[in-house]
């Protein structure tokens, strides 16, 4: 009797494995069809770093203010666009996060978008240096395309490489 619970024991382990392997392949699959095309992240970030760029040039109210509105409506139609091509692949994209690594990396995002937001208000204001909100610009939006890239289903997943 021992040994046929040993056996039954091992086939169980042998069907957990595979279907731990199945889950990850699903996940992995589900990645790669909920990531956003290339020109379309490149789309989204050029437009939230127009927001921020604009954002600190802005004096009173100028050209600044306009370039952010455009760019806040580009921004929203090409998110607008993600969530349609979600829709149409039958991904049902994620908007609050379910694990913890996943609400740290929400938060450490918001935390950076934010301290550049105000860096680049606030230097341009104080040294009069217009470049300033460009670079902090092109840094938050080079930040949304690589987490785009990286996290596209906004959940931090343990990913192990094969070399095959």
């Amino acid at each position: 009797m021992k040994n046929t619970q040993n056996n039954i024991t091992e086939l169980d382990k042998d069907a957990a494995t595979k279907a731990l392997a199945s889950i990850q392949t699903t996940q992995q699959e589900t990645i790669e069809h909920s990531r956003p095309p290339m020109w379309l992240s490149a789309i989204t970030g050029l437009s939230y770093g127009a927001i921020v760029a604009g954002y600190g040039l802005m004096r009173h109210e100028n050209q600044w203010a306009l370039m952010m509105i455009i760019g806040g409506a580009v921004f929203a139609f090409s998110v607008a666009i993600y969530l349609y091509r979600c829709h149409l692949l039958g991904v049902k994209p994620v908007i609050l996060p379910r694990s913890n690594a996943s609400k740290r990396l929400n938060i450490y995002s918001a935390i950076f978008f934010a301290v550049i937001i105000v860096v680049s208000r606030e230097l341009t204001l104080f040294t009069d240096i217009n470049v300033i909100p460009w670079v902090c610009g092109l840094m938050c939006g080079g930040m949304l395309v690589w987490l785009q890239r990286k996290y596209p289903t906004g959940e931090v997943v343990n990913v192990e490489s094969t070399n095959e």
